[in-house]
């Protein structure tokens, strides 16, 4: 099905249907563009783990302890979350909140109907933050330019 060479995700197919749980997968630092995930890819603990592919497509996506991702904002809402963004095969730049992956505004939207006062407004920073930090990024390893 799958494994790890010199730090890079080999698949025998780049869509799996299911679940891919590699978390824990230390060695890990990067995975395949146009990898295609039914339901959800499990990459917490892969801390080695640098960059999102270009078009990645999941169900879900989970990403706590991925702190060698340098547009990972850490301890979002209420349970301390991991988020970070990336340019999804068919919705353009998204992020993802655990089990919810959507846009910019479909996130804090998302936010805004389950939390209020200042939960809501830290979350919402939050989302704001990996978006900026995400667009850093891409300008600064020469991706193009995304409008989010």
């Amino acid at each position: 099905m799958y494994k790890i060479v010199d730090g890079v995700l080999q698949v025998d197919s780049l869509q799996i249907d299911g679940w891919l749980n590699l978390s824990g997968s230390t060695e890990l630092t990067s995975l395949p563009d146009n990898l295609w995930v039914d339901q959800s890819l499990d990459l917490r603990g892969c801390a080695g783990l640098i960059a999102l592919p270009e078009s990645l497509s999941v169900g879900s996506l989970y990403l706590q302890g991925c702190t060698g991702l340098p547009f990972l904002v850490r301890n979002a809402g209420r349970m301390e979350r991991d988020i970070a963004c990336w340019h999804h095969k068919e919705r353009g730049v998204v992020i993802s909140l655990g089990c919810f992956i959507g846009t910019k505004d479909q996130a804090i939207q998302a936010v805004k109907r389950k939390y209020s006062g200042d939960a809501a407004s830290d979350y919402v920073a939050k989302i704001e933050i990996a978006f900026a930090l995400y667009a850093k990024w891409r300008e600064e390893n020469g991706r193009p330019k995304l409008n989010f």
